[in-house]
């Protein structure tokens, strides 16, 4: 079963991992793909982020935005749809870690930053921070300071973190500011590390503009000492 290759995967070095993948036919990993039991192709989705298999891309995009609904039976203990929350959260990761920027996987990535369940939105924000490092399109940008009005901290943090690692101009730091009095401190961690990003990019070139808004996010304690500074 691939939930057992998935614990080896991960006491496995790198040399084990390429091993691993060695063993594992295309038909195998197919058949886990397409299996009824939604477990193994969560685990198939797994094994394929967490040893780079690039050749099931197109697999992976399809599982974010397939919106087959779910059995009779799951709807009524609140499922949705066919491919599950566990998997499109999973399929998002495992993008972010074999896709390439590509008119489909752009596509697919903004559903699922809007997708029902909180985990999808947060990975597929993640996929956008790792795979866009050229400049993002207007439609991205716009999407991800969309992303930062979610009710989900969680959500938040990552829109912020992939718009430090993205965001063309400046002009962001004004839809920052809006959260700098968020009551949760990883959306304030979250705000630093983007401020900093952007300085380190290039995108902002005044140090002091910096510091002066890291100055206005309080964070209590330590971490504000040794942290909010540049």
């Amino acid at each position: 079963m691939p939930e057992t290759i998935i614990q080896q995967i991960k006491n496995a070095d790198s040399a084990g991992r390429i091993t691993i993948a060695g063993s594992l036919s295309d038909d195998l990993i197919t058949s886990w793909l397409s299996d009824d039991n939604w477990k193994v192709r969560n685990a198939a989705v797994k094994i394929i982020g967490e040893l780079k298999l690039t050749t099931y891309t197109d697999t992976l995009i399809k599982f974010i935005t397939d919106r087959t609904p779910a059995k009779f039976i799951d709807r009524l203990l609140g499922g949705d749809y066919y491919q599950v929350g566990f998997i499109r959260r999973n399929a998002a990761h495992a993008l972010g870690c074999v896709g390439k920027p590509s008119p489909e996987l752009t596509a697919a990535l903004l559903i699922a930053i809007k997708d029902r369940y909180w985990e999808v939105r947060a990975a597929a924000l993640e996929a956008f921070q790792k795979l866009y490092s050229e400049e993002p399109s207007t439609e991205i940008v716009q999407a991800l300071i969309k992303a930062l009005q979610n009710r989900k901290f969680e959500v938040v943090a990552q829109a912020v973190y992939a718009l430090g690692a993205l965001s063309p101009n400046e002009t962001v730091i004004r839809h920052f500011q809006k959260l700098y009095d968020h009551p949760n401190i990883l959306v304030k961690t979250a705000i630093i590390g983007a401020l900093k990003t952007l300085l380190k990019r290039g995108i902002v070139t005044d140090e002091k503009k910096v510091n002066d808004e890291l100055n206005n996010i309080f964070i209590p304690g330590k971490y504000t000492f040794n942290n909010n500074r540049i």
